[in-house]
């Protein structure tokens, strides 16, 4: 019954028999203690049992890998018991009979098991017990024709093997155990289940460790969610705390790195500051002589820089960004250090640098080879931004590649919660391919695949619509384009992602102006500037952005006046940033090209000049000589000063 509610994931059941399975594992492990210190021989343990075609399949395909199971398990030290256990094979249900033959090293520190016969009711089977969790390596898995069943030969393995991430915690009360029992189904995925987990123990447990744990780990749920609010209010509980915290903090930064997990929220909300102060905390509680020191540091680093590039620091970011690199190393070898590469990398990808970007995922994608099964769901993640790495280096026979590699992953009933993300990835390149269908196709698969009842449902809804309408512009199917990105922005102003709906009417404006339909062009970017203003206020450099954006347009329909008035706008927001950002920059640059060429279209050559001058000396300062931002930067102010006679001045440039 009990292992039924492990198998099941019964969480009510699991629930009831805490203080039993508490009881067991604690036993188990007194007499794996007794009899270490009595001494005992290695040897094999075997247990049988019937497995499902699938299964089978999984574990021929995992020889070398890790394998652990739910609840306790239990085996014989005797071969024909446990072959009595197994079951007989059905092609009807397609399930054959299977023997585990499992071996113990004696001179490995592992997981606790205990020889259990002289308490059981049948002693003759020779049982062996071993606890929750238990860890062993596939080494070989064959069909034995004499006996009709598949043999698999595993072994327990060492903890130094598992290394940091096998769970070796004091057991300090009953609800501290069930909180890493939480823990377990978060990163199993099972979110909405740790939830109605960790918010039971919170009304039955009056420890405070427990409980902080809890809010913790809520808080995390919540944010992943979505669910600001709610993710708020959990750190509000949290931190009523502060003085227990603040005393026992190396504990908590060990069990769930308490700040990192703020992080996300403070700054969904706009607190830069927040963030960085306790990231700053959590930086001076490290405990350099950690084996893991270098790892957990990489994290609160990553974290801080993150909140710096969010903040418009990039110089600040660049620095921490730095620091990580020279940190991050080949002792960095589990699924955790496989995702800090990861981050590594997109943060690369983020501010443009691609090589470092295929470095950095080709050390997550060495790592996760070794430590998970080639068809593990961590590999679709990799392998999709892999994809679009080769993607925004123009390498897009290699981005299909791994998006095809991607595909064949999540293509399967357990992991289709990600299919729809390499459906839009896919589509997106067959775009940039210009093979249009294939790419209306993949958008079409990826909406029918939306389950309505996601938290992010409408989010998501509203990226396929942004897509959908990308695809729609590029075949000129204007009416269509208009329709679809209307409905995204519908979404994303009604979801309060008003920043990402400034993005669809910028892009509904751009078209328009192309196209020459400037009394459209100019509606769609007096809306992306509102949306603008509500997403990150006055002074912002995304703001200015708009302003200078909206100015272009009045300038293009034709009204130079328009368009001067909101260049001064754009203008002084710029100048009174109080931290200048390389976005910011890279703007204000832009800026002064506009209104050089407003002056110059005006023949006001020396001022068209003068702009130029200036939006020249920011570019030659941020960008290699052969960016073709820089070089429009010359070809206009080249103009200018053919304009103005100085043809030596032209052709020097």
């Amino acid at each position: 019954m009990l292992n039924q509610a492990f198998r099941d994931e019964n969480l009510d059941n699991i629930f009831i028999y805490r203080s039993f399975i508490r009881d067991l594992s604690d036993q188990i492990d007194i007499l794996h203690m007794e009899q270490r210190e009595s001494g005992f021989d290695s040897c094999t343990v075997y247990r049988g049992t019937c497995l499902a075609y699938d299964d089978i399949a999984v574990l021929k395909s995992n020889k070398g890998k890790l394998i652990s199971f739910n609840g306790f398990l239990s085996t014989s030290v005797y071969a024909e018991v446990a072959e009595l256990f197994k079951q007989p094979s059905n092609d009807q249900e397609q399930m054959e009979s299977v023997l585990f033959e499992y071996y113990i090293d004696a001179n490995l520190e592992t997981s606790s098991f205990a020889y259990v016969a002289f308490l059981s009711a049948s002693p003759d089977e020779g049982e062996v017990l071993f606890n929750i969790g238990t860890i062993f390596r596939i080494n070989q898995i064959k069909y034995d024709e004499s006996k009709k069943l598949w043999h698999v030969h595993c072994a327990l393995c060492a903890k130094s093997e598992v290394g940091h991430h096998f769970m070796d915690v004091e057991r300090k009360t009953e609800a501290y155990n069930f909180f890493y029992f939480g823990y377990l189904l978060v990163m199993a995925g099972e979110t909405d289940r740790a939830e109605k987990f960790y918010l039971k123990i919170l009304r039955e447990e009056v420890d405070i460790t427990v409980k902080a744990l809890c809010y913790c780990r809520l808080a995390r749920i919540y944010s992943d969610k979505g669910e600001w609010t709610r993710s708020i209010d959990m750190y509000k509980k949290l931190f009523q705390h502060s003085s227990y915290l603040s005393k026992n903090y190396g504990e908590f930064s060990k069990l769930i790195n308490i700040d990192k997990r703020i992080v996300r929220v403070v700054v969904e909300i706009g607190e830069y500051d927040l963030a960085l102060q306790l990231l700053t905390q959590e930086l001076s509680l490290l405990d350099d002589t950690d084996p893991n020191h270098s790892y957990h540091l990489a994290i609160v680093l990553f974290n801080i820089a993150t909140v710096y590039k969010l903040r418009g620091d990039d110089e600040r970011a660049r620095e921490y960004f730095k620091q990580i690199e020279e940190l991050s190393d080949d002792s960095f070898t589990g699924p955790e250090e496989a995702a800090l590469h990861n981050n590594i990398a997109l943060m690369a990808m983020d501010r443009g640098d691609v090589d470092v970007a295929l470095r950095y995922f080709r050390k997550a994608a060495t790592i996760l080879r070794e430590t998970l099964p080639s068809m593990h769901e961590e590999f679709v993640t990799l392998y999709n931004n892999i994809g679009f790495a080769f993607t925004k280096q123009g390498n897009l026979d290699s981005a299909l590649e791994y998006f095809n590699m991607a595909l064949k992953i999540a293509d399967s009933p357990s992991k289709s919660k990600y299919l729809m993300n390499v459906y839009l990835h896919l589509g997106y390149v067959h775009s940039l391919r210009g093979d249009f269908d294939v790419t209306e196709t993949f958008y079409e698969k990826a909406l029918l695949l939306l389950p309505e009842k996601l938290p992010e449902y409408r989010s998501s809804l509203a990226g396929i619509y942004t897509n959908t309408g990308t695809v729609l512009a590029e075949r000129e199917k204007l009416d269509a384009f208009e329709m679809v990105f209307t409905k995204a922005s519908e979404i994303y102003s009604q979801n309060m992602s008003s920043r990402m709906a400034a993005i669809c009417f910028e892009h509904m404006a751009d078209l328009y102006a192309k196209k020459h339909l400037f009394a459209k062009a100019l509606i769609f970017s007096t809306r992306a500037l509102e949306m603008q203003m509500q997403g990150y206020g006055e002074n912002h450099h995304s703001t200015a952005t708009a302003y200078r954006q909206l100015a272009d347009m009045y300038y293009m329909s034709g009204d130079e006046n328009r368009a001067s008035e909101f260049h001064k706008k754009s203008l002084s927001i710029l100048e009174n940033i109080t931290v200048s950002s390389e976005a910011s920059e890279i703007e204000r640059a832009t800026l002064y090209e506009s209104m050089g060429t407003v002056h110059l279209d005006r023949a006001e050559c020396a001022l068209g000049c003068e702009y130029y001058m200036k939006s020249l000396k920011i570019r030659e300062h941020l960008l290699s000589e052969k960016h073709p931002d820089l070089i429009k930067t010359y070809v206009l102010l080249g103009r200018s000063y053919f304009r103005l006679g100085e043809l030596d001045l032209a052709t020097n440039l």
